[in-house]
């Protein structure tokens, strides 16, 4: 390789981590102030999707057969879990890891691990450990972003050599080329954008830039920080994040606050999916686990919290950590489980070494998700985050397996979407709640079980693959393709902006 092209190739890989800060950029970490989410827009929007649901099965009604599908960006396993329910309808399915993230929990292997590791960001030392050696239910592969392939006629063109592109593009004319020449740190998705090329339809989670550059169809599914932060940035990447989400056929919106990320960066192409998930695989069942705690740390009554320990983002930083001091004080029986990972860990252990309530919160390493399994079917509840209001996977996967959860939950936003199936989450408005709850299901442990069976209920119902697998195979049934929309099936998305959400947006710039 050239060395200026591998000079080139190391500065693109250092700035396209989605983690990446400090370039300028516009933000809402508050998305649940947007003026567009009303009830009124919240169910026109629901009611929009709906109509492109039932349009899109009964296409693949009309159009059956298996396609072959790419599920890109393990992310919080989202992509493999689809991956396998995808697999058990019939579809030859690959899933991609993205070779910049570096965490064990998005390597496939971590929802197949039973067993501990510390260090959750050290994924080639999961790698090593069992991410080879055991055995994962649907094909994986990672591409190597080492940018080669990708020619140095667009460093020359960078460098004002304005050579034509025709023997370009007439050697790699399936990819979208002008993109690789438009923008800095595009170089390193060459490969991976020619292997994706090869697929019917594609679903990329978090970065979406492969399969913009594939000349494929895709769905693409926001997970956090790349609506939040990525599409916002000033710079080539958020500029390149923003035309991969915007070219997408169809955005998912899971939870009602990425509409607002939506109207802030322009994007119409918005549909409500519920997040599917697996009911056979995350079902209720004994927990191996709850004797070893019995026997450890005393029984009573214990409560799992397997988010991260972060206060800005999950909310269970030290204010969360005194109301639960006084839950222990008024019923000591309740121990608190909680996984040691998130930006805060540190400061929570070292608040809570110096108190007497060591066997009142328990302190275990971070778990792969078949451990994490036992963990759920052991605790008698589980506490989630009370920040932002609105749920993820580790909510539907609690559900799923029968047990009560208390978090922070924004009804005025879900109501307009789920109707009369609203869950039956323990809703924690403030922290005072937290603690009312907290000692009521410990004190009444049949309501605690009934409410956890009402969960499981709730997510088979409206989450469970029996009910959004063939509304999400349509989908990509009908991307896969191209097929345009009804005509009378309008994005209330594609409504002009109102004065007072051009006010909100203006708001939003800032530097992070």
């Amino acid at each position: 390789m050239p060395s200026k092209f591998a000079d080139k190739i190391k500065r693109c890989l250092k700035n396209l981590s989605w983690r990446a800060q400090g370039a300028p950029a516009d933000a809402d970490e508050q998305p649940w102030r947007h003026p567009f989410l009303t009830e009124r827009n919240l169910k026109r929007f629901a009611e929009y999707s709906r109509g492109v649901l039932a349009f899109a099965q009964r296409h693949r009604q009309k159009n059956p057969g298996n396609l072959k599908a790419a599920f890109v960006v393990n992310m919080a396993q989202n992509m493999y879990k689809w991956a396998t329910m995808a697999k058990e309808s019939g579809w030859d399915v690959t899933v991609y890891t993205h070779p910049l993230d570096l965490s064990a929990i998005s390597q496939p292997a971590w929802e197949e691990f039973d067993g501990e590791f510390e260090n959750i960001y050290d994924g080639q030392g999961f790698k090593k450990l069992a991410g080879a050696s055991l055995p994962l239910r649907v094909p994986c592969k990672e591409i190597t972003m080492d940018g080669m392939g990708s020619c140095e006629c667009a460093l020359q063109f960078e460098d004002g050599i304005r050579l034509p592109l025709h023997r370009f593009l007439a050697q790699h004319r399936p990819l979208k080329i002008e993109p690789f020449i438009s923008y800095d740190g595009i170089y390193p998705y060459f490969r991976w954008a020619e292997e994706l090329h090869g697929y019917d339809v594609i679903t990329a989670a978090s970065d979406p830039i492969a399969a913009y550059l594939s000349q494929r169809p895709y769905f693409a599914v926001p997970v956090g920080g790349d609506m939040l932060y990525s599409c916002g940035r000033r710079d080539d990447y958020g500029k390149i994040m923003g035309l991969a989400f915007n070219a997408a056929h169809f955005l998912q919106v899971s939870n009602p606050h990425i509409l607002a990320h939506c109207r802030r960066h322009g994007f119409t192409n918005g549909i409500y999916l519920r997040y599917p998930i697996d009911e056979d695989w995350y079902a209720p069942g004994a927990g191996h686990a709850r004797a070893r705690w019995d026997a450890e740390y005393g029984e009573g009554f214990y409560v799992l919290s397997s988010c991260r320990i972060d206060s800005q983002v999950k909310g269970n930083g030290l204010p969360l950590f005194n109301v639960l001091k006084e839950v222990v004080r008024v019923e000591p029986k309740i121990r608190f489980v909680f996984l040691e990972w998130g930006n805060d860990i540190v400061k929570i252990k070292e608040a809570i070494r110096q108190g007497e309530m060591k066997k009142n919160f328990i302190f275990l390493s971070p778990v792969g998700k078949k451990r994490l399994l036992d963990y759920y079917r052991s605790c008698d509840c589980v506490l989630d985050q009370f920040t932002l209001g609105y749920y993820g996977s580790t909510v539907l996967e609690a559900a799923c397996l029968g047990k009560a959860v208390i978090m922070k939950v924004r009804n005025e936003h879900y109501r307009p979407l789920y109707g009369d199936q609203m869950p039956p989450i323990l809703n924690a408005g403030d922290l005072d709640s937290v603690k009312s709850i907290l000692l009521k299901l410990a004190g009444d442990r049949r309501w605690c079980e009934e409410n956890g069976r009402a969960m499981r209920k709730w997510v088979v119902a409206t989450h469970g693959k029996s009910q959004v697998m063939p509304a999400l195979l349509g989908l990509l049934q009908l991307i896969a393709d191209r097929t345009p929309l009804p005509a009378e099936l309008i994005n209330p998305l594609c409504d002009e902006l109102t004065d007072e959400e051009k006010r909100y947006h203006a708001q939003c710039h800032r530097l992070i």
